[in-house]
């Protein structure tokens, strides 16, 4: 029998909802290829997680559905954490920028689903406004 993992899981809902993983990118803010790479079980942030299972699948924190995610989530970044090379090293950020999507994190974790989407909004709108 196959081990319940959080990208299976993913895909299990969407199909029930009989959504496209397009579909779901597109509710969630995010490429279609991203949404793959979230059922094949490859590493995300739970922040991408989050938003999608509020966003695009209707998945309530308070859902005995969401917590079950979280917790698979957690137990696929052990073992990719266990799968890693000793020399292994992030990303590296200058300090300002770590600060800053450390602070961001921890402002979406706590945040739900209509604040998130009055924030991308925000957000596209400040990104647009860069680049005029």
């Amino acid at each position: 029998m196959k081990r319940k993992t959080l990208g299976s899981e993913i895909k299990r809902l969407r199909l029930e909802k009989e959504i496209s993983l397009m579909q779901v990118g597109k509710k969630a803010g995010f490429c279609e290829a991203t949404i793959c790479h979230l059922e094949l079980d490859r590493p995300v942030r739970w922040e991408t997680v989050h938003l999608v299972l509020l966003l695009a699948l209707g998945v309530r924190q308070d859902e005995p559905t969401y917590q079950e995610m979280n917790h698979l989530w957690i137990a696929g970044r052990k073992r990719h954490a266990e799968n890693l090379p000793d020399d292994h090293n992030a990303k590296n950020l200058s300090k300002h920028a770590a600060v800053a999507v450390k602070n961001f994190r921890e402002i979406v974790r706590e945040m739900d689903e209509s604040q998130i989407n009055r924030l991308l909004s925000t957000v596209r709108r400040s990104a647009g406004q860069l680049w005029e």
